[in-house]
């Protein structure tokens, strides 16, 4: 039976009989839709031209929630100045179907009139110079669809061409998937479930670009799986799998995304292959993950994937940026630099062999934490709390492998800190991913306890910027476009550091305290 829908738009497809004590059997549904885009702003980061209030960001823009009203929190408004604006960076250029603009509702309402939606791959003039996709009129609809005829672009801009405010409450910029940049499934590691027939199976030829002649093949057994290790966290957009010999040893499985080293990430989709295809191409929107599964379920199978391409965008680990302390050091050669050196599992860091001991990475700014990643030297038995500033993100599993994962949920803090109860293993790496940074420093910055630094290899480079003086935001802003961030000084050794570096030119120089809003807070 087929149903017309008329081009209904949605997520969810039921069947339902009503009734009382009644049976529903079903053999096949299909579901043929025209697609129209995944949300790529949810996966973005966002900017814009100035603040009115210091706590509505501009990511509440793009945080999925469309409530209208400003005072609820999920809108942002600049201030009233001329040329404002509004950007999203999707983190890769998309092919553009629609933007999608929410105004506010409480006041204001004719702000946005006149407001250009742009798009492209330019940051000139802070990316309002890009081809114009649509110019706002406010009537009486509270959200506006501008559709853009796949405009091809990385920055979507909402430009105010006047004085006047930009107030928004949500955008969303509905694209395909077909991302236009690299492949980055070459860059992982491929593991299978078996060892493979041949090294002309091995998992490694699903990942070498070379579809027509080469496939991975998992031998036959109950359940087999193939393993892509990005070895990075990423926001992936697209994945694009390709059966050129066999496509009966593939249909059926279980594309699998995210940040377990197991097969139980999400599920977001079952491959089909049908007749006289090659080629499936998956799409769940913007997830984020390590690890790529495919596996076949079933008893006695044989998986075979001739290529899997990966496309998104690498999240940035924060914690390479950072500064790391540990409560104790035995070894040379194993200081706590080693956690945050990028090495993961062939540079450790070493604490004494006794109970509560601790390593720490300082950030260096406040972030939005959604996911840290430890490496550990080796499997073993962990009891270990990992805190963002004094706030739990997760106590790890009294059983668990060498490369823990945990999803903090986006606390916010600037210090996180692996605390072992236990005489710890060696610990190889932190990684912190962020989906945002706080720019506006609405959380106090204070330097760590004096005791943190212990050991010349916390030590750092300093260097020395003359004649551009500066406030000490400016200054810190400045410090963190062009290097890492402004001078921390934690002992005396780092003093004498610095006055080395005056070379006499200065006769003094100013790092105590600033006031903030309510209090006085560290300067740095």
């Amino acid at each position: 039976m087929t149903f017309h829908c008329n081009q209904m738009i949605a997520r969810y497809v039921n069947i339902v009989i009503p009734g009382v004590n009644q049976r529903l059997l079903l053999c096949e549904v299909k579901v043929f839709a025209y697609f129209t885009g995944a949300n790529m702003a949810l996966g973005g980061v966002a900017a814009q031209s100035s603040l009115f209030y210091p706590w509505t960001l501009p990511s509440t823009v793009i945080d999925g929630n469309t409530d209208s009203s400003y005072f609820d929190g999920s809108c942002s408004s600049t201030q009233g100045q001329e040329n404002q604006w509004w950007r999203v960076d999707l983190l890769a250029p998309y092919d553009i179907l629609s933007v999608e603009v929410t105004r506010r509702t409480d006041c204001c309402i004719s702000d946005l009139n006149g407001a250009e939606v742009r798009i492209g791959n330019s940051l000139e003039n802070n990316g309002n110079n890009n081809p114009r996709c649509g110019v706002i009129t406010v009537t009486s609809a509270v959200t506006m669809n501008f559709n853009c005829s796949q405009m091809t672009g990385r920055y979507v801009n909402i430009f105010l061409p006047r004085v006047g405010y930009v107030q928004l409450c949500e955008v969303k910029v509905y694209a395909t998937t077909n991302v236009t940049g690299v492949n980055v499934a070459p860059r992982g590691i491929a593991t299978q479930s078996a060892k493979p027939a041949s090294a002309e199976t091995a998992p490694s030829k699903a990942i070498d670009e070379n579809p027509q002649e080469t496939c991975a093949s998992v031998p036959l057994q109950d359940n087999p799986w193939w393993q892509l290790d990005l070895r990075s966290i990423y926001r992936i957009s697209n994945v694009s799998i390709t059966s050129d010999c066999c496509s009966e040893n593939l249909t059926g499985a279980e594309l699998r995304i995210g940040l377990r080293n197991n097969t139980k990430n999400q599920r977001c989709a079952i491959i089909y292959i049908a007749d006289g295809q090659q080629q499936y191409n998956y799409n769940c929107g913007i997830m984020e993950g390590r690890f790529i599964h495919v596996v076949l379920p079933g008893l006695q199978k044989t998986l075979t994937i001739c290529e899997v391409q990966v496309y998104g965008t690498v999240l940035e680990n924060v914690a390479l940026r950072g500064v790391a302390f540990q409560s104790s050091s035995i070894l040379t050669g194993h200081e706590a630099s080693k956690v945050i050196d990028g090495y993961p599992f062939s540079t450790c860091s070493q604490t004494e062999d006794k109970t509560s001991q601790w390593v720490m990475v300082d950030l260096l700014f406040p972030c939005n934490v959604t996911v840290i990643q430890l490496a550990y030297s080796q499997d073993c038995c962990f009891s270990s709390d990992v805190r963002v500033d004094n706030t739990s993100c997760m106590v790890i599993p009294s059983s668990s492998q060498s490369l823990v994962t945990l999803d903090c949920g986006g606390l916010v803090g600037r210090y996180v800190t692996v605390m072992h109860p236990d005489i710890p293993p060696p610990l190889c790496e932190v990684e912190v991913y962020s989906t945002w940074e706080n720019p506006q420093n609405r959380y106090p910055q204070q330097p760590p306890p004096s005791g943190y630094c212990l050991f010349d290899s916390c030590s750092r480079d300093y260097i020395l910027i003359r004649n551009e003086p500066k406030s000490w935001f400016e200054a810190q802003t400045y410090c963190r476009e062009r290097f890492t961030d402004l001078a921390t000084i934690s002992n005396a050794n780092d003093m004498n550091r610095v006055v080395d570096k005056m070379n006499n030119d200065f006769n003094d120089f100013w790092i105590g305290l600033y006031k903030g809003n309510l209090t006085w807070r560290w300067s740095r």
